[in-house]
């Protein structure tokens, strides 16, 4: 009798735990179940903004194999649509066309393509904060060790044709004939890898997403004279339009601050971009 008095106990307290045998919530779980789920953004009634870049600078602004405009600047510029609600549109013009968009086109409000912040356009369009700076610097083989930034005016330089790397090479490297101009930086590149030339000219960022991308070659950074100074980039913005320019300046703070920006630059240049 004891024995079945104990067997009912035990089947008693078994079957209350299995009663209560649920699962407890996380003091997480228990704060999110109290909080109201935000409404979700009505995108369609954020502020549309249309954007005018080149679809042949990589790697700001260029085309994947499906003909969609990617780039370093893109990915920037979707990133601060989002943090600051407003949607952007793309579309590709050439470079030569920025001055009458964003003076006398009425259907672009900004521009970006790896530009230079500098006081001449400044009288024409309104700029950002600086997203990044982009200073000269060479690219070689990585068997080129006895090339260095003091002594590569001694080798074969490649430089993009119309860009201010001409100018610094003709400045830097006394035989002329072994400056060798090239129609972009990455025909430059190509000669590089044919060993037609010895060294590549350009800019810090071209440069470095070469290198990322074929890591047999070796960056280094070219600092030009002894005060560095160096090139900002911009996003240019049609003058009087301060809404626009707030909001794209907030969103690169933020950006900035939460370390969204250094994961796309590590997303394109590798850590060889800071």
């Amino acid at each position: 009798m004891k024995n079945s008095i104990k067997l009912c106990v035990i089947v008693a307290i078994s079957f209350l735990v299995a009663c209560d045998d649920k699962p407890t919530k996380t003091t997480e779980q228990t704060v999110a179940s109290q909080q109201q789920a935000e409404p979700a953004v009505d995108e369609s009634k954020l502020p549309l903004y249309r954007v005018a870049t080149m679809s042949t600078y990589p790697p700001f602004a260029t085309k994947d194999e499906l003909g969609v405009v990617t780039g370093f600047d893109i990915d920037v510029l979707k990133l601060i649509a989002k943090n600051q609600d407003f949607r952007i549109e793309f579309v590709v013009h050439p470079w030569s066309k920025w001055k009458e968009d964003l003076t006398k086109n009425d259907g672009i409000d900004i521009w970006t393509a790896g530009i230079t912040i500098k006081d001449d356009r400044k009288r024409v369009v309104d700029f950002s904060d600086p997203y990044m700076s982009d200073n000269t610097a060479i690219l070689m083989r990585a068997d080129s060790n006895h090339i260095t930034p003091e002594n590569f005016g001694e080798y074969k330089v490649g430089v993009e044709k119309q860009s201010r790397a001409v100018t610094i090479a003709q400045s830097m490297v006394s035989d002329s004939a072994k400056i060798k101009k090239f129609p972009s930086n990455y025909l430059a590149f190509e000669a590089l890898a044919q060993k037609k030339i010895d060294v590549v000219l350009g800019n810090e960022a071209v440069l470095a997403n070469m290198a990322k991308s074929f890591p047999e070659f070796k960056f280094r950074e070219k600092q030009l004279n002894s005060s560095k100074k160096q090139n900002q980039l911009g996003f240019m913005v049609r003058k009087g339009n301060p809404d626009i320019l707030d909001k794209i300046n907030q969103g690169l703070k933020e950006i900035k601050a939460n370390g969204e920006l250094d994961k796309i630059k590590y997303k394109w240049f590798g850590d060889l971009v800071k």
